[in-house]
């Protein structure tokens, strides 16, 4: 039977309560940290991928998360694909991001210009496709 322990030795319960909600926050700033730091290594190979870093969200709270948008500068032959993902295979979350990237670059919308992708870096992951009217030339 698992049993009520206190998180801190407060009694009280709002005491409690702040301690849960700065360690929820210690813990989620911990974990941005991280996916912050791979992705600034990672730079390279998603420039070399076609993409570069625009901008990066992080929310802090119980479900921790990280947003990367990704503004699209090229696109990448096949043969590149497979070799920046061979280069890449012994590092899961980046060859994740990359699979990602391809995957969504990919995709045609008529009437349509990809700008970029936004990843969610949480639980679960979740990967947006940024679109807008493509200029009529």
């Amino acid at each position: 039977m698992l049993a009520w322990a206190p998180i801190t030795g407060h009694a009280d319960p709002d005491s409690r309560l702040e301690s849960l909600k700065h360690k929820a926050a210690d813990y989620a700033a911990g974990k941005a940290n991280e996916v912050l730091g791979k992705m600034k290594e990672a730079s390279g190979e998603t420039s070399s991928a076609g993409y570069e870093i625009d901008r990066v969200y992080v929310d802090i709270g119980l479900r921790p998360a990280v947003e990367v948008r990704f503004i699209l500068l090229r696109k990448v032959t096949e043969d590149e694909r497979k070799t920046i993902l061979e280069r890449n295979k012994n590092d899961k979350m980046l060859s994740a991001v990359l699979k990602s990237l391809f995957s969504v670059s990919r995709i045609d919308v008529s009437g349509c210009k990809v700008e970029g992708v936004d990843m969610f870096i949480s639980l679960p992951p979740k990967t947006r496709l940024v679109l807008s009217p493509a200029d009529d030339e």
